[in-house]
């Protein structure tokens, strides 16, 4: 595998996330973070093994910088919903899946 290849890392890495086994997901989801710092494709990835991982922090701070690159995308709005959810934040839950409503409707 190319070691630069940000997207190789990513794909192991979610590979992996779907056997469930978090913890190494993460180590390869990181990488691709670390190659692509900017990228919310990544990021939410790696925000979703910290999900599983119950670091909600981590997933938190992944999912509001995917969003600051990309106030639209779904994947984060999706992960950070379920994080605010696990961590009682019950209205901020609610505001992302509105958004998350009104984001499908458009696509209609």
């Amino acid at each position: 595998m190319d070691p630069k290849f940000a997207l190789a890392y990513y794909c192991r890495g979610s590979m992996l996330l779907s056997l469930k086994k978090p913890r190494q997901a993460l180590t390869d989801l990181d990488s691709a973070c670390q190659l692509e710092p900017d990228d919310s494709f990544f990021l939410t990835g790696r925000a979703d093994a910290f999900y599983e991982l119950k670091k909600l922090d981590k997933a938190l701070a992944d999912c509001n910088h995917a969003l600051k690159i990309n106030d639209r995308y779904f994947s984060a709005l999706s992960t950070r919903r379920q994080v605010y959810s696990a961590l009682g934040e019950t209205e901020k839950a609610k505001a992302d899946a509105e958004l998350i409503e009104e984001l499908l409707a458009e696509d209609d």
